[in-house]
């Protein structure tokens, strides 16, 4: 069992408030990863369940699985090569005007942040 609050998101987008919110998440899920597949550390990724902030917000307390993690992974990739499902977000901070969504991982950013990370990625 895995208590994450919003660090893995709770069945929808996590919000990242700017630039370098991003690519600490990056590493962050990164690192979560290794963590999850080291072998010392005794889990199962196929018991893993996950309690994520807010849900209950939306009806009955679920728990989320280790392949919501994996997702959030790609979706930071495709967000990176521009192969990420976009679509228009509004919500009461200006900077996050976009969700991005990739199976069962959500982020609310930014779109031109998210150019730019694209452009970035394409250049290295």
């Amino acid at each position: 069992m895995m208590i994450s609050g919003d660090a893995i998101g709770s069945g929808d987008d996590i919000w990242l408030f700017n630039d370098e919110s991003f690519f600490a998440y990056d590493k962050s899920i990164k690192k979560l990863i290794q963590y999850i597949r080291n072998p010392e550390n005794g889990i199962d990724e196929k018991e893993l369940a996950i309690y994520g902030g807010h849900y209950w917000q939306k009806g009955p307390i679920d728990t989320l699985q280790a392949n919501t993690i994996y997702d959030m992974k790609a979706l930071i990739e495709k967000i990176g090569d521009g192969t990420a499902e976009i679509k228009d977000l509004k919500t009461f901070i200006p900077f996050l005007n976009a969700s991005f969504k990739f199976q069962s991982a959500g982020i609310a950013w930014n779109k031109e942040a998210a150019e730019r990370y694209k452009d970035e990625v394409s250049n290295n």
